[in-house]
C-alpha cells in the first residue's frame, strides 16, 4: 500500500540515509499493476541506475519480470504463503520467503485487516533485514495516525508480527544475510548533516568555503611530492556559492582573499592547497575564520 510504503522510505530517511522514492503507473487503468521503487544512497544520487538490489514483487502477472530486474548477488523478498515452482526463481540472487498471508491469516480474523495489515508486516520483516531502528517506525506511525491515536498499536503490532518472525533462525538467506550498511551509516550521515547545517548558519562565507574546500581535498584531492595537495574542483564556481549559501560575485572575492592569505591558489577548477594542515588550522583558530569575510 501506499502508506506502507512510505514508512518505509521514510524510515531510511529518517536514520539520515538518502532516499529517493517514487510511484510507478504504467497506465491510468483502474486495477493494473503499479510499483513503487526507493532509491537509498549515500552519495545522494537520485535516478536509477539499472537494475534492482532488492525486490518485493506483490503482483503475480509481473513476476517474471520483476525477478529478472534483480542484478546477480541481489535479493528477492516475497509472500512465501503459496508455494512457487523452482522456475519462478534464479540461482545467481538470494531467496527471502516470508508467509506474510498465513501470518496476517493467524493473527486476524477480519479479511480486510488481514490485508491492511500484511503490508505493515512485510515493512517490518523488511527493517529486521536491512537494520531499521524500530523506535524510528514507531515515531513514525505516531506521527502518521496523530489524529487516530487508536491506529497506533495495531500498526505497530503488525509492524512487529513481520519483525519478529523475520529474526533468525526463522530466515535463512542462502547463507547470507542482507547488507546492512545502508541503515548502519544513517547515524553518520545525519551527523554530517547536522554539522552542514550548523555551518551554514553560524560560520562566516570565507570559513565555510575554506571548510568546502577541506573536504573536497580529502575527498578527490592528490598528495604531491613537495607535500602541498592538488584537487580537481568537482563542481563549478557557481556550485561553490550554493555550497556556502552566497551569490556567485562573492565566492570570486572570498577566492581572492583566499589566494591573499596564501592558503590555495586557483586556476580554473585547479586548486593548490600548499599546506593542508595550515587551512585545517585557520578553520580552527576562531569562530569568524580568518581573513576578510566578505558576505
Amino acid at each position: 500500500s501506499a502508506s506502507a510504503n512510505g514508512l518505509f522510505a521514510k524510515s531510511i530517511i529518517r536514520m539520515g540515509v538518502p532516499v529517493a522514492a517514487r510511484n510507478i503507473f504504467p497506465s491510468n487503468i483502474q486495477g493494473l499493476p503499479t510499483w513503487y521503487e526507493v532509491r537509498v544512497s549515500g552519495a545522494g544520487h537520485l535516478g536509477r541506475r539499472g537494475g534492482v538490489d532488492l525486490a518485493v514483487p506483490l503482483n503475480p502477472q509481473t513476476w517474471d519480470d520483476d525477478v529478472k530486474e534483480i542484478v546477480p548477488g541481489g535479493y528477492l523478498f516475497y509472500d512465501s504463503t503459496k508455494p512457487l515452482p523452482a522456475s519462478k526463481f534464479r540461482d545467481d540472487i538470494h531467496i527471502i520467503g516470508v508467509p506474510l498471508t498465513a501470518i496476517c491469516n493467524e493473527a486476524y480474523k477480519i479479511p480486510r485487516e488481514r490485508q491492511l495489515f500484511k503490508n505493515i508486516c512485510y515493512v517490518g520483516a523488511l527493517s529486521h533485514l536491512i537494520g531499521i531502528e524500530p523506535a524510528v517506525i514507531e515515531q513514525l506511525l505516531k506521527e502518521e495516525f496523530a489524529s487516530k491515536p487508536k491506529l497506533i498499536p495495531a500498526n505497530l503490532a503488525a509492524f512487529n508480527l513481520g519483525r519478529d518472525w523475520a529474526k533468525p533462525p526463522s530466515i535463512v538467506v542462502n547463507g547470507a544475510w542482507l547488507p546492512r550498511a545502508w541503515a548502519q551509516n544513517g547515524t553518520l550521515e545525519l551527523e554530517r548533516n547536522q554539522d552542514t547545517l550548523l555551518r551554514q548558519v553560524t560560520m562566516p562565507c570565507q570559513q565555510r568555503l575554506q571548510h568546502a574546500l577541506l573536504q573536497m581535498a580529502e575527498r578527490h584531492g592528490e598528495r604531491q611530492e613537495d607535500g602541498s595537495w592538488l584537487v580537481d574542483l568537482p563542481v563549478t564556481r557557481r556550485d561553490l556559492a550554493c555550497i556556502v549559501g552566497t551569490r556567485p560575485e562573492t565566492i570570486s572575492r572570498i577566492l581572492r582573499a583566499i589566494e591573499d592569505a596564501q592558503l590555495a591558489h586557483f586556476d580554473g577548477r585547479h586548486v593548490v592547497i600548499p599546506h593542508l594542515e595550515a587551512l585545517k588550522e585557520v578553520r580552527r583558530s576562531s569562530p569568524g575564520g580568518a581573513g576578510l569575510d566578505v558576505a
